[in-house]
């Protein structure tokens, strides 16, 4: 085998990877963007409750006497936790950046005419990236 098509093969890997990294730091910054006390702090609470209020009515009838406390959104998350929506719209920065890099490598592989294949090194490197970043 030639160096030449040993380099075909590598660099499209290499850069999906890369670009796969940026996707990973872009979760995280979104993910910061949803802490409690940042720009769009009231974001995951909001989610939990719209959330609950269609899928588990009930959860939320029971959290109604809360409503206004401090424990109340902490109660709505921990509620909300292990709903499907919930995690794929930013509940959970792992589920959303797999969600994410589908979308982002969907552009990215019509704007540089990249390979579906590409996909599976993208989001591999991407999630594992981003569990290394928030630890």
């Amino acid at each position: 085998m030639k160096i030449q098509d040993f380099l075909n093969v590598v660099t499209p890997i290499l850069f999906v990877m890369f670009l796969g990294g940026l996707n990973s730091l872009l979760s995280y910054f979104l993910d910061y963007c949803f802490w409690e006390g940042s720009i769009f702090g009231k974001y995951i609470p909001w989610l939990a409750e719209k959330n609950l209020s269609i899928f588990k009515p009930e959860i939320l009838k029971a959290l109604e006497s809360t409503k206004g406390t401090k424990d109340y959104n902490n109660k709505l998350v921990q509620s909300a936790q292990n709903e499907f929506f919930f995690k794929i719209l930013g509940g959970c920065v792992i589920c959303s950046n797999i969600w994410l890099g589908g979308i982002t490598f969907t552009i990215l592989a019509l704007v540089f005419s990249l390979s579906w294949w590409l996909a599976f090194p993208y989001l591999l490197f991407s999630s594992f990236l981003l569990r290394k970043i928030s630890g």
